[in-house]
């Protein structure tokens, strides 16, 4: 339970996967990753070699680029960045059809806060090319909970962009007994995990 408070046209398309196979060549990136500040991007367009680079978001989520300038990449997936350089090169009428591939060459580290009743209480760190993690996995790892570890009323408490916080009441007891089915709750970077002490 959780409580919230883009020659002929064969020729053209052999070259355009050539193309997207070299310019994620070193890169595993999965198309549904959601970006975050501080990741290292690599744009590029077919057939405009002057337009390849490699940029570190900004702590504000915005990565800038060639022609374009500033272009906002915190939590869009890898396919809605490509999608929205897209846009904006035809929007300044920069190119007629601009076909835009993007990869992360780095990942910035993401971590999650974890206190209170649990065994090894700390940063837990995600997997680099994960931007979630259910909460089951993140007590797991650290360590799981203490004996007096109240699993029925765990905390978390995230902050959002513009500053506000929410809160979550979490049922992770349940989760672990699979009572009624529940539904795993993700947490995301930054977020600050509190295990209260069971009262007897």
């Amino acid at each position: 339970m959780i409580r919230a408070h883009y020659a002929g046209p064969g020729w053209l398309c052999v070259a355009t996967l050539l193309w997207a196979h070299s310019a994620g060549a070193t890169e595993t990136t999965s198309r549904n990753y959601h970006l975050f500040p501080r990741d290292v991007v690599r744009v590029s367009v077919f057939g405009e070699p002057d337009m390849s680079v490699e940029r570190r978001i900004d702590g504000d989520g915005s990565v800038d680029l060639p022609l374009i300038g500033s272009v906002q990449a915190q939590n869009l997936t890898v396919t809605e960045l490509e999608e929205r350089i897209r846009e904006r090169y035809l929007d300044g009428q920069f190119f007629v059809h601009p076909q835009v591939a993007v990869a992360v060459a780095d990942y910035a580290p993401k971590e999650i806060a974890v206190m209170g009743q649990v065994k090894n209480p700390g940063a837990v760190a995600l997997p680099l090319e994960a931007d979630t993690l259910p909460l089951v996995e993140v007590i797991s790892r650290a360590g799981g909970f203490t004996r007096i570890g109240r699993a029925e009323s765990v905390r978390i408490t995230r902050r959002a962009a513009d500053g506000s916080t929410r809160t979550f009441i979490v049922n992770v007891k349940s989760m672990l007994d699979g009572q009624g089915r529940p539904q795993p709750f993700m947490t995301l970077p930054g977020d600050v995990v509190f295990v209260p002490e069971a009262i007897f």
